[in-house]
């Protein structure tokens, strides 16, 4: 009996994934909980993003298609809470940024896409979550246009390494955004501290 070393089974590359994931989490718990999307890493995928995200303790995980074949995931599981009641009510009296609310993210989605198939979604989301900066401005651009649309607030919040900073500056002054700092906890990444934007 032979045993085939798949390409998309890397323990070390799943490691550090979830371990991203988790800092993500501790980064967007101080902030109003709204809904929100998360660009898995090409590498580690949707399916295995939102398991990550389940097994971390967010409930309202939806995957949306990451290629033609796949179809639409909503966990309903017992635990699960309800789909959320109206896309947009989320942010209402309540302002976007640290310390503006409990952490309550189980009360909205959290949708999980590709960055390929999440070209002109419009879901009504507060935030973009990236669990590393996109390789160019033109992609920066694509996916943190999935929030702040239609002057609604918005915020993309970024986990990146150190030796990623500079990107992601260069992009803010190439794309006129600020960067705001949210957490000073580090963990390693690929053998790079790590930090969150």
């Amino acid at each position: 009996d032979q045993s085939v070393s798949r390409p998309d089974s890397d323990p070390d590359r799943d490691l550090r994934a979830t371990a991203a994931l988790r800092e993500m989490l501790t980064a967007i718990s101080p902030l109003a909980p709204a809904p929100a999307i998360l660009f898995a890493d090409r590498g580690f995928g949707v399916a295995k993003t939102a398991a990550a995200l389940r097994s971390l303790g967010l409930r309202n995980v939806v995957t949306l298609p990451s290629g033609p074949e796949e179809e639409v995931g909503i966990d309903s599981s017992p635990t699960s809470p309800a789909p959320y009641p109206d896309g947009h009510g989320a942010t209402k009296g309540r302002a976007m940024g640290p310390g503006s609310a409990e952490a309550a993210w189980d009360t909205v989605p959290v949708f999980i896409a590709s960055e390929r198939y999440g070209r002109g979604l419009d879901l009504g989301l507060g935030y973009v979550l990236l669990p590393a900066p996109p390789a160019t401005a033109a992609g920066y651009l694509h996916v943190a246009g999935r929030t702040g649309r239609q002057g609604a607030p918005g915020m993309v919040v970024t986990l990146l390494s150190r030796q990623q900073a500079p990107r992601l500056v260069a992009f803010s002054r190439l794309l006129g955004f600020k960067l705001q700092h949210l957490s000073s906890d580090k963990f390693v990444q690929d053998g790079h501290d790590s930090e969150t934007c």
